[in-house]
């Protein structure tokens, strides 16, 4: 069977094994036997690692791979009999690949911030030419040559994240047996032009041929952002009237963009605009529907405590919102750092009452004499069956307390003290290790580790003075605030647990699900870079296959791993949605499954204010003392 021209061979040599699987079902294929002969001990190894052989196979057996579909899948995909649709990812390739025939002028001096700057510049070009021309299509201006230079950096950074390893270790295997000493001696830098021009002079061809997941990795990571930074602009352009109406303020040209504002989901995230008359604006790409239940809660607290908590606006469009940006800034006076604390108190109680999970530093900002709680995704959680081992020690540890909420420092070596919502109040910086890059685009290229002095927290700590003032020294205020609203809590039980309770304003709203801890993730997407992965997509479709090991321990097989396996081939933290009343997830392809939930999000805020006791405020106080000097 001859080579269907329609599907490139370079596309097939990114495809992974499930991808294979999907394939081989509805088409005819051909295979050549692989000179790898370790891929079905690489994928036993990767899913069920000391565990049995009838762990393996019975992923095999749920997943209906058979021993034929097994061995075929261990084979080199050589071709399709039938024309699919290419994935807009790839078409980006080709057109990167045009610009990398034009022939780019290496020039020593340009860009010397940026390693490797002038192999990824074509990507970067493409970027450039597609955006402007979706807002030109859309009648919408462009922004400034600034803010273009920003999202231009901004994608920049995100290709040389991916690719940062393979470069630096094909330009080492370029350079050869060459001493420093030798490279030093020329001024103009020849080999790394040399090195510039042997990748782009056949436009990719030999680099993605020998890295296909790492063409396949730029190209997803390119076509995402151009997709969200459209989209943002476009959405910025339709909804400028209502967000001066809404925010009464005015909306201008867009001045600075502050990109990469937390976790990754669908190529985007949260993103700080600044305006050229000094007003800023957040743009999330999701519902603020639970900001405002959140709101609303917090109304309430206020009204029943006099206790002054702080919330901001959010206009909600239910696909994405915009929100008012929270301005970090310090106390005028002790007096106002006392009221922060005490208000810290009472946020940590009411994140105890809603089970929120997931408070790190960047979610908490000093306002002033007022903590500010951000990022409203899981301000009210479930109670989630654990699907490892690791977690279900960890949920054994946390369980009912204050400590899930993580505003406060825990006792777990996975995470230092630092990271905590109020931060450590010991732990303000530590030197450390970070790796710099020296003598950029020369020949003496290399990356080197520096000591470097880390400050350990953001904007999540109160200052006075220029001073930070710490939580263990103003134990008593927090102490207080904790009290005063697990009181109201006490006091009004039976109406908090009525219809007309305020805790009703969450019902409905959509929430996110933490399947995982987000940083399982990241850790997963990080180790795949790594080249000798990166050059074979079963290779690495098989390492990816170590998010099952979770599932293979406990045999208990879902949906929810196959949609995890598909967004983490997008380059996304995975991320999924679910409404606080249900237990239900929706997934991308449209099914529906039940997620490993014990209880509801809302049943559990009830569940907890039904136990509100003497007793188990005892318990959370002993929690609190245990931490609060960390």
């Amino acid at each position: 069977m001859q080579e269907n021209l329609r599907v490139p061979t370079l596309f097939l040599k990114s495809l992974t094994p499930f991808e294979v699987l999907k394939l081989i079902r509805n088409n005819r294929c051909g295979f050549k036997k692989s000179s790898h002969l370790s891929y079905g001990e690489l994928w036993k190894e990767a899913v069920a690692k000391n565990t049995s052989v009838e762990a393996f196979e019975s992923y095999l057996k749920y997943y209906s791979i058979s021993e034929e579909e097994f061995s075929t899948l261990l084979s080199e995909l050589e071709w399709v009999d039938d024309a699919i649709e290419l994935p807009a990812w790839f078409h980006l390739i080709e057109k990167a690949k045009e610009f990398a025939g034009a022939k780019i002028e290496v020039k020593p001096d340009e860009c010397n911030d940026k390693p490797f700057y002038h192999v990824i510049r074509p990507f970067v070009d493409t970027y450039a030419e597609i955006f402007r021309n979706n807002l030109r299509s859309s009648n919408i201006t462009l922004p400034s040559q600034h803010v273009l230079k920003q999202l231009e950096d901004f994608i920049y950074e995100e290709l040389y994240g991916l690719s940062s390893e393979v470069f630096f270790k094909e330009y080492s295997v370029y350079k050869g047996e060459l001493s420093n000493a030798d490279l030093k001696e020329g001024k103009m830098d020849r080999y790394y032009t040399e090195f510039v021009s042997s990748i782009l002079s056949n436009q990719y061809e030999s680099l993605f041929s020998s890295y296909p997941m790492l063409m396949r990795k730029m190209g997803t990571k390119l076509d995402s952002f151009i997709t969200f930074t459209t989209e943002m602009f476009q959405r910025l352009d339709s909804d400028k009237d209502q967000i001066a109406n809404f925010f009464n303020k005015d909306i201008n040209e867009v001045s600075e963009v502050c990109l990469g504002r937390g976790d990754q989901h669908k190529g985007g995230s949260v993103v700080i605009l600044e305006f050229l008359n000094g007003n800023k604006l957040v743009y999330k790409p999701g519902s603020a529907a639970v900001t405002l239940a959140y709101h609303r809660f917090l109304d309430w607290v206020n009204a029943e405590l006099g206790s002054g908590l702080k919330s901001f606006k959010a206009l909600d469009k239910e696909n994405y919102s915009w929100l008012d940006y929270v301005q970090n800034h310090a106390c005028q006076n002790k007096e106002e750092v006392h009221l922060y604390y005490e208000r810290a108190g009472i946020l940590a109680c009411i994140a105890y009452f809603l089970n929120a999970t997931d408070y790190h530093f960047e979610n908490v900002i000093a306002s002033g004499c007022c903590p500010v709680l951000i990022d409203h995704e899981t301000i009210i959680g479930p109670v989630i069956k654990a699907i490892s081992d690791e977690d279900k020690d960890l949920e054994q540890l946390l369980s009912g307390s204050v400590l899930k909420t993580m505003l406060l420092p825990i006792k777990n070596p996975q995470v230092p003290y630092h990271v905590s919502g109020f931060g450590s109040s010991v732990e303000l910086q530590s030197m450390g290790v970070r790796s710099k890059v020296e003598n950029i685009n020369t020949n003496s290229m290399e990356v080197v580790e520096e000591q470097v002095l880390k400050k350990l927290y953001k904007n999540n700590k109160p200052l006075l003075d220029g001073q930070i003032e710490n939580l263990h020294d103003y134990q008593f205020e927090f102490k207080r605030g904790f009290r005063r609203f697990y009181q109201l809590m006490v006091d009004k039980k039976e109406f908090l647990i009525s219809d007309k309770s305020p805790i009703k304003y969450f019902a409905g709203v959509k929430i996110r699900y933490v399947h995982r801890p987000t940083k399982v993730y990241d850790r997963i997407l990080r180790w795949l870079n790594k080249p000798e992965f990166l050059r074979d997509a079963t290779t690495y479709g098989l390492k990816l296959e170590i998010i099952s090991r979770a599932y293979s321990k406990l045999r208990s097989w879902s949906p929810i791993l196959s949609e995890e396996r598909d967004q983490l081939l997008s380059g996304d933290i995975p991320a999924f949605v679910i409404e606080s009343t249900s237990d239900q997830l929706t997934l991308s392809d449209g099914q529906v499954v039940e997620a490993p939930i014990r209880l509801d999000a809302l049943h559990t805020v009830e569940h907890r204010i039904n136990q509100a006791s003497s007793d188990d405020l005892g318990q959370q106080m002993k929690s609190i003392e245990c931490v609060i000097s960390l």
